[in-house]
């Protein structure tokens, strides 16, 4: 931090002690063996981790710009990695990308039911269950700058009633189910389109 007086710049070094022990002592007040040994500045951290597909991909929804990824530019296709948050994966779209530093963009997939009720199953035992409808958010960022180039949703209605279902009781409500072809036209847009 600086001040400047007319005339006089001064900076300021702020030094962080901890209250709990200084290198002087513990926090009873005795003498510190580790005082002796550990300089009051050294600082304990581990290398960072490195980066990887699939660590990119794990920071969905809000991806993080990685300088070391390529820029969203030239033909198609743009490679591309999806985070799907523990969902279905939709990489069924040529051109997933195999390292950092040929990454252009990153796909995001969410997912969250709505209360629009599209269908029932009715099983022995006088047990219904309602499907409701899904809704698939996909939001696609450019790796290097994490910037946001599209932002879609698609709606599932879709669902089959099995002929035997296990662990459901009367008025559970289960998700539809979203055609993976939807999901991944939004996606092939970007990844076989224009930068």
């Amino acid at each position: 931090m600086t001040w400047r007086m007319p005339g006089r710049s001064w900076i300021a070094v702020a030094a962080l002690i901890s209250v709990s022990g200084c290198a002087t002592g513990g926090t009873d007040g005795s003498a510190s063996d580790d005082a002796a040994s550990t300089p009051a500045d050294a600082v304990s951290s581990s290398p960072p981790a490195p980066v990887t597909l699939e660590s990119i991909a794990a920071d969905c929804p809000t991806p993080v710009a990685q300088s070391q990824a390529a820029p969203y530019e030239g033909d198609a296709p743009h490679p591309y990695v999806v985070g799907d948050l523990g969902g279905p994966s939709y990489s069924g779209v040529p051109g997933l990308a195999t390292s950092v530093a040929e990454l252009q963009l990153v796909v995001c997939i969410t997912d969250r039911s709505l209360d629009e009720v599209v269908g029932q199953c009715e099983y022995s035992g006088d047990i219904t269950v309602d499907y409701v409808a899904v809704e698939v958010g996909v939001s696609i960022h450019v790796a290097r700058t994490a910037r946001e180039v599209a932002d879609a949703e698609v709606v599932g209605r879709e669902y089959d009633c099995p002929t035997v279902a296990y662990g459901v009781s009367d008025g559970d409500r289960e998700d539809a189910s979203v055609d993976a072809a939807d999901v991944e036209a939004v996606i092939a847009e970007y990844v076989n389109g224009p930068a």
